[in-house]
């Protein structure tokens, strides 16, 4: 925010997140000041309206643009129709080396010391239990020691945190206000109907005055090899920490090419694995879904059941460039097309939603919307009779929401798709903010960095 006097403005935004990206604008600020520079962006601040516009376009093309076509065609089809082939195979557990899905604990304060406790001498320490979801009677008892950055779990449960060498941890503080401390490879187990359930995760603990907060982010999951349709891939389900362990709704579908495997994926951060669904449509064969917990000798397992599904299939016309997976959602069936390309064959029904994951090099870029028009919620109706088209591509551009508060001028940047869909970067380095700078002529009024919000 900055106070704003003059009539006209000339704002310049760089985006400094990758060299894939977009060049350095400051390397020739006096073409910037002339206006010479692509990235110049000019805005007249006497509106009192909020006012978007746009910016450069970055070297990776991005965006998504609707056209909906096939309106009044044939309803959805019935899921469950001619049944066919079903293919079962058991998930093995896996811990991997990188963050896959973080969630939220809850946390119960232990105003009383435990039965036993390490000598802590006089120092402050915070004592609570760690409560997964759907486990509260399995809480964790645990004293943080945020002085000398130790935290003490009591993993077997006895209120005594002397006699677990495997639940001391040395953290790691990371900047936020007040105290926070990252804690990294807890093994913790619960019982469950199936057996001793497994998780790894990393703890991350933050405090600030009676304020308290528990974070896990999850680095087991479970998974397999399985062939669909002729191709060979890496199937799996991801265990949310907010989630109830075992049901299949509160977690997520691993999917992706076994080629693929030993990439990292995270939950939030690609499409690897999405929001678990009953009914799948993958290289180009749809399925009926089941995930079943179950328990095999003393231990738990998961069981994944796919069961081929003949349905009416339409065309769905797709242009643009750089797409790594295109999801529909909120139709007949969770559509997954890997880097589509031109005219592809996806179930008939009305989808009210996608997910795009767009990828050049090492740079990823996500959008995650509803299908609107002129901000009305619309649907892409996909048919046998006529062909339904979407455009994944295109510039993504910077744009900025300019609003006035009194005589201040606020500035609100966006990556925006070229139908005003909003992207984000999941691998953002915070360290490097888009940079603004203001000009009234040549000279110079204001400068700064966004702040991430």
């Amino acid at each position: 925010m900055f106070r704003a006097q003059q009539t006209d403005v000339c704002i310049y935004v760089t985006i400094c997140r990758s060299p894939y990206l977009l060049r350095d604008m400051n390397a020739d600020s006096s073409r910037h000041r002339k206006g010479h520079s692509v990235g110049d962006l000019k805005v007249g601040s006497s509106s009192k309206h909020t006012r978007w516009i746009s910016g450069p376009a970055l070297m990776l093309g991005l965006g998504c643009v609707v056209s909906v076509a096939g309106v009044g065609a044939e309803p959805q089809p019935p899921l469950g129709s001619s049944p066919s082939k079903e293919i079962s195979t058991v998930l093995a557990y896996q811990e991997v080396g990188y963050e896959v899905i973080s969630g939220g604990l809850r946390v119960l304060p232990q105003p009383s010391p435990f039965k036993r406790e390490p000598d802590l001498g006089h120092r402050r320490v915070r004592r609570g239990r760690l409560s997964w979801r759907d486990l509260p009677a399995q809480a964790v008892p645990f004293l943080w020691d945020q002085t000398q950055r130790k935290l003490y779990l009591d993993l077997n449960r006895n209120e005594d945190l002397t006699d677990d060498p495997a639940g001391v941890f040395s953290g790691v503080s990371t900047p936020a206000v007040g105290a926070k401390q990252q804690f990294t490879n807890i093994h913790l187990a619960f019982a469950t109907e199936a057996g001793r359930h497994p998780v790894l995760v990393n703890l991350d603990l933050w405090a600030y005055r009676e304020h308290f907060q528990a974070e896990a982010t999850m680095r087991s999951f479970w998974a397999t090899r399985i062939s669909l349709h002729g191709h060979d891939w890496q199937v799996g389900f991801v265990e949310s920490p907010a989630g109830r362990i075992g049901l299949a709704r509160h977690g997520y579908l691993l999917l992706r090419p076994w080629a693929a495997r030993d990439e990292r994926f995270n939950v939030q951060g690609t499409l690897d694995a999405l929001a678990f669904s009953d009914n799948v449509f993958v290289q180009g064969q749809a399925y009926h879904v089941e995930c079943q917990y179950e328990r095999q000798g003393d231990q738990p397992q998961y069981r994944l059941k796919f069961t081929e599904q003949r349905v009416p299939l339409g065309d769905l016309r797709l242009a643009g460039e750089f797409v790594r997976r295109l999801v529909l959602k909120e139709g007949p069936y969770t559509v997954v097309l890997g880097a589509p390309a031109g005219t592809v064959q996806v179930p008939v029904g009305h989808y009210s939603a996608y997910q795009v994951q767009v990828q050049k090099g090492d740079v990823i870029a996500l959008a995650d919307t509803e299908l609107t028009s002129e901000g009305i919620k619309t649907r892409l109706v996909v048919a046998t009779n006529q062909p339904a088209s979407l455009t994944v591509g295109g510039p993504l551009t910077n744009a900025l929401a300019l609003s006035r508060w009194g005589r201040s001028l606020v500035l609100n940047h966006r990556l925006v798709g070229a139908g005003g869909t909003t992207y984000r970067l999941p691998n953002l380095d915070r360290s490097k903010p888009p940079r603004f700078t203001v000009y009234h002529g040549d000279k110079k009024l204001a400068s700064g960095n966004f702040q991430f919000g």
